[in-house]
């Protein structure tokens, strides 16, 4: 993993620090391609295009050329405190044999006192389950359901150390 990074003298885009702007702009493509250019630039993971936005969850997520995720915690939402529990639940899938978990390739900040920091990620290609839920097979969803099953009986066993 290479080490952290500082990318930008100040936050991306317009202010973000305000519920309705953020939930506007956080899945925007063209707000965060700069940035997520950038990161990727930064980490020697290019070509960084197409940049994409994935699925909307809480913090801004693109996928970078096929290849990589940038996910983005900001201000709202406890980005900083998020960030370092799903860095630390990442450390501990990755431990836990047997487990599909994608390689945690970089981190950093965009802001030198390290406000929106950032992850990325080995790209995962696939659909979400979401999307195509309607044309999955019965059979298959339950087959899905008790791999998932195993998967996160594994996820739990494993110890919480550190």
């Amino acid at each position: 993993m290479t080490g952290r990074a500082v990318l930008a003298a100040r936050a991306p885009g317009p202010r973000l620090d305000d519920e309705p702007t953020y939930r506007a702009l956080f899945a925007d493509r063209d707000t965060w391609a700069p940035y997520v250019r950038a990161v990727c630039r930064h980490h020697g993971l290019a070509p960084a295009e197409p940049v994409s936005a994935t699925l909307p969850g809480t913090f801004p997520t693109f996928a970078a050329g096929g290849r990589w995720v940038v996910k983005f915690f900001g201000e709202l939402f406890d980005g900083r405190r998020c960030h370092a529990v799903e860095r630390e639940a990442h450390r501990l899938a990755e431990a836990v044999p047997g487990l599909p978990v994608p390689a945690l390739l970089a981190e950093g900040a965009l802001l030198p006192d390290g406000r929106w920091p950032y992850l990325v990620f080995a790209f995962a290609p696939g659909e979400s389950l979401g999307a195509t839920f309607e044309r999955v097979p019965a059979g298959r969803r339950r087959a899905l359901a008790r791999r998932l099953g195993a998967w996160l009986r594994r996820f739990h066993a494993a110890p919480l150390n550190g």
